[in-house]
């Protein structure tokens, strides 16, 4: 009674207090524990009782219950203290700056006319050229194709790093007689205005679907 007070009650009484999720680093050891305890138990019980009296064997397996339990108790507590945390280095310092955002783009960063082209979505070739002209607040956006009257421009959002507008439906200038209507995504960058285009045809068929890609030079 006295020794198990001293061993659970004293020595492992910090260990019994950690939280579960700490202590469950050490349940192989209380397997190594009863392993041991098991190992002494079955000594004890070889040695006797045959040729000694029965107070004779119980004062010698209440002494190997003591010795047993004391010798895993200091196991136990040698390996249950934390080791020594060597200096944290970085203890004030400030912490790395986030990883910059794109910028935010504004209808005035474009406001202007540009002369832009339109190439395949895997390919530099230019398929058509035009100017478009771009209004500081969303009104005025017009493209106009050559030897076209201007096509208004819709501002659908403005969202981030990108402006979305539509356009049409007019006549396509890629498919002659076909009416088209665009959806397109700009950004600037490097003082270009790139993006894609995304062109519905108001025909039956796979090809009622095309993907460009544009690019602009603000007009001097």
């Amino acid at each position: 009674m006295v020794g198990r007070l001293i061993v659970h009650g004293t020595l492992l009484h910090a260990d019994y207090a950690k939280p579960e999720s700490e202590a469950q680093q050490y349940f192989h050891l209380m397997i190594v524990a009863h392993v041991i305890m098991a190992g002494a138990f079955v000594w004890i019980y070889s040695r006797g009782p045959s040729g000694t009296s029965y107070p004779s064997t119980s004062i010698r397996e209440g002494a190997m219950r003591r010795f047993a339990s004391c010798c895993i108790a200091v196991a136990l507590i040698g390996c249950g203290k934390p080791a020594d945390k060597p200096a944290d280095d970085t203890m004030g310092e400030a912490p790395a700056a986030d990883a910059a955002a794109p910028a935010g783009i504004s209808l005035a960063d474009v406001a202007g006319t540009w002369s832009m082209r339109t190439m395949p979505e895997s390919g530099d070739s230019t398929l058509v050229t035009y100017e478009m002209v771009v209004g500081a607040d969303g009104s005025g956006w017009s493209i106009t194709f050559p030897k076209r009257d201007p096509i208004p421009v819709r501002v659908v959002a403005v969202e981030g790093d990108s402006i979305v507008t539509e356009a049409g439906p007019f006549e396509s200038v890629l498919r002659k007689g076909v009416q088209v209507t665009t959806h397109q995504v700009f950004r600037l960058q490097d003082g270009k205005l790139m993006g894609t285009t995304v062109a519905r045809y108001a025909v039956s068929g796979p090809d009622t679907v095309a993907r460009l890609r544009f690019e602009g030079t603000r007009a001097p």
